[in-house]
């Protein structure tokens, strides 16, 4: 049998902090706040897996590691059996260490992160991994469905009738022609796993591939309209849900 627990953390970043990795302007303001939300799955006999999707653009280079790294510590488990995901929503922040060490190292600080204010909420993160230990339940079924969804994704490259990239549709495209063309190739379908104690639902995982951005290079701290669904259904059922960005680099939202 699997036990499993769940736990949460926030990830919001101060006014003033770079997000994504700089491309963009720095926080402003916190539209809506951003979390760190895991499932720790623990099977008989061996040691616990940690599925954990943070509300930021990306985690590169070695963050990826210490924060793999982190959770397992956190838990009793091994680095290996730890995966962190990010939504990859535009206006968040996108820690890189390595990176902003480099840039640091010639004249060039809080370009890409600043402070010590990831590092911090790394450590909270893997802290509430560690206290959900106490709150396993176990799970006896699993579940899955799945949805088609209308109307939000489609290819950012809009192909022309000679087989060249006639167009980008980015998240601001302004071209109505390359914004009104085809959807294009795309997964539509938004999947979800469910976990189950009897009748009673323990956790729930959404995975859809889209660029998950309505706008963005605004200053406004969100995690756009995934995060925003994700925390409503979490409200309405009482029920933790997570959401994971799916294969996503040639869709657009």
């Amino acid at each position: 049998m699997i036990q499993l627990a769940t736990f949460q953390s926030d990830v919001t970043p101060p006014l003033g902090h770079p997000l994504c990795a700089g491309w963009y302007p720095p926080a402003k303001g916190i539209a809506d706040p951003l979390s760190a939300l895991g499932l720790i799955l623990v099977p008989d006999d061996q040691l616990p897996v940690v599925l954990c999707a943070l509300d930021w653009a990306e985690l590169s280079n070695g963050d990826y590691d210490r924060w793999r790294g982190e959770l397992a510590g956190a838990v009793g488990t091994e680095a290996e059996r730890v995966a962190v995901h990010c939504i990859h929503a535009h206006d968040t922040p996108w820690p890189d260490r390595d990176a902003q060490d480099i840039l640091d190292a010639h004249g060039c600080p809080n370009i890409i992160m600043a402070g010590d204010w990831a590092e911090r909420v790394r450590a909270q993160a893997a802290q509430a991994a560690g206290a959900a230990l106490t709150k396993l339940q176990p799970c006896t079924d699993i579940a899955v469905g799945e949805a088609k969804v209308e109307r939000i994704a489609s290819n950012r490259r809009v192909m022309g009738p000679d087989g060249k990239v006639a167009g980008v549709r980015w998240t601001q495209c302004r071209d109505p022609q390359v914004r009104d063309a085809p959807e294009g190739i795309i997964d539509p379908m938004l999947k979800t796993i469910g976990f189950y104690r009897g009748e009673t639902a323990l956790a729930l995982l959404h995975y859809y591939a889209v660029h998950p951005t309505s706008e963005d290079g605004t200053g406004l701290v969100t995690p756009e309209f995934v995060g925003l669904a994700r925390n409503r259904r979490r409200e309405e059922s009482g029920v933790p849900h997570i959401y994971f960005t799916g294969c996503a680099g040639n869709v657009t939202g």
